[in-house]
This record gives structure tokens, C-alpha cells and sequence, in this order.
């Protein structure tokens, strides 16, 4: 009786311990074979990290928020930029009509170079004022601007050329304007979109 007692014993521990694998493995293996699966974040956990990225967005924005002196100067600086872009499309109308007049271009360009020196000075006054936190997030953004400023340089540069001859080229000077005027309508649109970033209301 004593043996078949001790025989019973032993047959429950070899099943105990050949079942503790089988739930071992089982739980391990949740989500893929060998227990490497992953499982997939909850809906709760989606919406946790959406707040975290619209609340990271938000304290970006207030971080490089204009001022409202940030706000007048961006106008002004808009301004400029418009009235010089249209000042390129009067030059380029003058010279393609049939009454073109090389003093008058000449005084044109004289007034082109003037306001764009306007702009450069305003241009550098606001860039003065922005925090290094605004300064990187609209690297980007000045760093193109810089190259349209370039090009615009050149064009006047090409004018300097072609009116300083004594019979200049009217398309020469036509299309050198009309170049002007494109570079000036993109650099105005860099401040448009500098000021959405920066939260300035239109």
C-alpha cells in the first residue's frame, strides 16, 4: 500500500513538472512565435501620444510667437517688398511699350536700388530682433531669402550694364525687370509664410 502511495507521488510531480514549461511558454508567447511579438498600443495610448505631439506643436509656436513690434516689422517689411515688385512690373511695362525712354529707366533703377536698400536695412532690423529659438526654427526660411536677395543684386547689377551703354537694349531691360519682379513676389511670400509661423495674424 506504502508503495503504491510513493508511485502516485511521483507520477504527480513528473506531471507538475513537465506542465510548468508548457505555461511558461505560453505566456512568453503572447503576441508571435518564441514570444517575440509585440503587442499593438492601446486606443488610449494613441490618443496619449497624439496630445504629446499637439502639445510639443503648441509649445513651438509659443516659442517663437512674434512680438508686436515682430508684427509691425514683418508688415513693413512686406509692404516694401510689394511696392518694389510692383516698381520691377512698371520698369518692365515702360520698356516693352513703344515709348520707351532710357533716362527714365535710368531713374527707375535708381529708385529699385532704394528701396531695396530700404528693405535690407528693415529686413535686418527684424532679424536682429528675433530670440536664437526663432532664429532656428526659420533658418530655413531666411536662408532662401538670402539666396532671392542675391539674385535680386545681380539683376540690379545687369541693369547698372545694359543702361549705362548709350543706347540700351528695352528687352535687355524688360526682362532683367520682369526677373526683379518675380525674385521680389517670392521674398514676399517668405514673410507671408514667416508670419503664419509665427502665429501673426493677416
Amino acid at each position: 500500500m506504502r508503495c503504491e502511495n510513493s508511485r502516485k507521488v511521483l507520477l504527480a510531480a513528473a506531471a507538475l513538472l513537465f506542465a510548468s514549461p508548457v505555461v511558461f511558454a505560453q505566456g512568453q508567447g503572447q503576441g508571435g512565435p518564441g514570444g517575440q511579438g509585440r503587442q499593438r498600443p492601446t486606443t488610449t495610448q494613441q490618443q496619449q501620444q497624439r496630445q504629446t505631439g499637439t502639445a510639443s506643436g503648441t509649445q513651438e509656436r509659443q516659442r517663437i510667437r512674434a512680438t508686436d513690434r515682430q508684427r509691425d516689422q514683418l508688415r513693413t517689411c512686406t509692404q516694401t517688398a510689394d511696392r518694389i515688385r510692383q516698381q520691377a512690373r512698371d520698369m518692365d511695362r515702360q520698356a516693352k511699350s513703344g515709348s520707351f525712354n532710357a533716362d527714365r529707366a535710368r531713374q527707375q533703377r535708381d529708385q529699385l536700388r532704394e528701396q531695396v536698400r530700404t528693405m535690407e536695412e528693415q529686413h535686418q532690423q527684424l532679424m536682429n530682433g528675433m530670440s536664437e529659438d526663432q532664429k532656428t526654427a526659420l533658418r530655413t526660411r531666411t536662408e532662401e531669402m538670402n539666396r532671392i536677395h542675391e539674385r535680386v543684386n545681380a539683376q540690379l547689377g545687369r541693369l547698372d550694364e545694359e543702361l549705362g551703354k548709350p543706347e540700351p537694349n528695352r528687352k535687355q531691360v524688360a526682362e532683367t525687370a520682369q526677373r526683379i519682379s518675380r525674385d521680389m513676389n517670392q521674398w514676399r511670400e517668405q514673410y507671408r509664410k514667416m508670419e503664419t509661423e509665427m502665429s501673426v495674424q493677416p
